[in-house]
């Protein structure tokens, strides 16, 4: 009986060690289309590598190293193909499978990922990535290999959905909450400026949509009074 349990802890060591690893430690974080040929690949987190798979079983393998986090996937340098983004113990990392190079963005300082923070905010092809660092909008423009700073100011939060087109001309503004005082802030990725509004001391985001049927989305808020729309692409604030 002994011998008999003992032959089959070792096959079953014997079949484990020999197991290919695909199955024993791959494991899929989605498919897209990573090297624009038209057709989706799938991606697998292999033991803290990348790997990329073809239909056809060929495959492709990005070393991270440890302590790598998936921000997310979209086309950032604005050539064909999806590209994967992480952050690796707080240095971005991008990978582009399409030309089979990583580009590395080191951050040095505390840095979080803005909700939406994956969009284009230049109107050039590519998404950018946006990140607050201490009151700070980084922009990551991964299509030259740059990155551009600006100070917001040191109390200020992200409105619900506040990545988004608000003027109507290519690339997404950021809207954010300045606190009582300063009211809304729309900022202008693509022209460094911004515009501010004046706003009640209490009110209610309703939504960012299109309110108006002209090209870009408009602010809808309420208060005690009344519902009212910011129209960033006339620089006006009225009741609806």
């Amino acid at each position: 009986m002994k011998k008999s349990l003992l032959s089959l802890l070792v096959i079953a060591t014997l079949l484990f060690a020999y197991m290919p690893r695909s199955y024993a430690s791959d494991i899929v974080m989605g498919g897209w289309d990573t090297d624009g040929d038209g057709a989706a690949e799938t991606v697998y987190n292999s033991d803290g590598n990348i790997k990329i798979k073809e239909s056809d079983g060929t495959s492709r393998t990005y070393p991270l190293g440890s302590g790598w986090y998936f921000m997310g996937a979209a086309d950032t340098n604005g050539a064909p193909g999806i590209d994967l983004i992480f952050n690796v113990s707080g240095t971005v990392k991008i990978v582009h499978d399409a030309s089979q190079i990583t580009s590395t963005y080191p951050m040095n300082s505390n840095w979080w990922l803005l909700k939406g923070g994956i969009a284009d905010t230049d109107g050039i092809p590519g998404a950018e990535v946006v990140f607050n660092i201490n009151g700070t909008l980084r922009f990551l423009h991964d299509n030259t290999g740059t990155m551009k700073d600006y100070f917001m100011g040191s109390n200020w939060i992200l409105i619900s959905g506040g990545i988004a087109d608000l003027d109507g001309v290519a690339g997404n503004e950021i809207a954010l909450n300045m606190g009582i005082v300063d009211g809304i802030k729309v900022f202008h990725e693509s022209t460094g400026t911004s515009n501010s509004y004046t706003m009640p001391v209490n009110w209610t985001l309703g939504g960012i949509y299109d309110q108006d049927n002209v090209a870009g989305n408009e602010i809808i808020y309420s208060t005690s009074t009344g519902s009212f729309a910011i129209n960033d692409r006339l620089k006006t604030n009225y009741g609806i």
